[in-house]
């Protein structure tokens, strides 16, 4: 016999099974077809509006308690700034000259007149002081604040490569 003896015909030899070629309903655990649910209200209004109103006393209460950033300050401007200017020295918030004051939380509280604190950061920068230059005549001064900024968080973080 040849194979086209063996099939009754082409068509139904490539047909797809019945239960793929139809769309069935959900059923429930009982095997009976269930119908699709229609969201539930669960809050009145006033109920979301208490709820809308606690939020944004909590958030206010929040930005109250948290410490504000400089507005000018950008992450990303400083540490292109601070990758374009200060890695001869400070690769990976080390310090190449000497070599106990690197850029750490610690080193930074220790060494740097003010602390630990963005205005001190930007003051060093700045006015320099030993070794280090002063930048004031060749950064303006949102680099200056962009830099100080990317110094501080990432020391804050203990984000500096080890």
């Amino acid at each position: 016999l040849s194979l086209i003896a063996r099939t009754t015909s082409q068509k139904e030899a490539f047909r797809p099974p019945r239960a793929l070629c139809r769309p069935t309903l959900a059923t429930n655990v009982k095997g009976k077809p269930q119908q699709p649910r229609r969201p539930q209200a669960t809050n009145s209004s006033a109920e979301l509006s208490t709820k809308l109103a606690l939020a944004a006393a909590a958030g206010s209460a929040l930005a109250l308690l948290m410490p504000s950033l400089p507005a000018s300050a950008d992450m990303e401007a400083g540490k292109s700034v601070f990758n374009q200017n200060c890695t001869a020295c400070h690769m990976g918030g080390r310090n190449s000259v000497i070599a106990d004051r690197t850029l750490d939380r610690e080193a930074i509280e220790k060494y740097l007149k003010g602390g630990f604190t963005i205005e001190a950061i930007e003051y060093q920068v700045s006015n320099g002081k030993g070794a280090m230059p002063a930048w004031q005549d060749i950064l303006d001064e949102d680099e200056i604040k962009d830099v100080a900024e990317y110094v501080y968080t990432t020391a804050k973080a203990d984000g500096w490569p080890r």
